[in-house]
């Protein structure tokens, strides 16, 4: 028995229509994916503008009082202090949730006291 040729082309014109819609919904998706990567982006981009300007304040700030050696050191210890939260908080990300913490275990607390003090003592010292 054969499909006469009118539900033939109907079946064609049907495929091709849901090809269609798939076609632009692709799109869409990708206008999409390509709206919200701009946006993070942006939001990148301002929110590292924006740290830059507080650690140019903070240093402008504490340069009358920590003269030109001691202002960067204390920007450069909160920086670090920054930057070893942030690996701590990555490690805490990649930890299966089942695995408890291991007796012993190294913290980010004595490295981010030590970068304190360290500004802090490069600061204060006499010029």
């Amino acid at each position: 028995m054969s499909i006469p040729p009118i539900l033939a082309e109907c079946a064609r014109l049907a495929v091709a229509y849901a090809e269609s819609a798939a076609v632009r919904q692709a799109i869409q998706a990708k206008r999409r994916f390509a709206y919200v990567t701009a946006l993070a982006i942006g939001a990148v981009v301002t929110g590292v503008a924006s740290a830059a300007c507080a650690l140019t304040a903070l240093w402008i700030g504490l340069l009358p009082f920590c003269g030109p050696v001691g202002a960067p050191s204390i920007v450069a210890g909160i920086l670090c202090g920054a930057c070893l939260s942030f690996l701590g908080l990555m490690r805490c990300r990649r930890r299966p949730d089942v695995a408890p913490n291991p007796p012993g275990g190294q913290s980010t607390i004595p490295l981010l006291i030590g970068g304190l003090l360290a500004g802090l003592a490069m600061g204060s010292a006499p010029k």
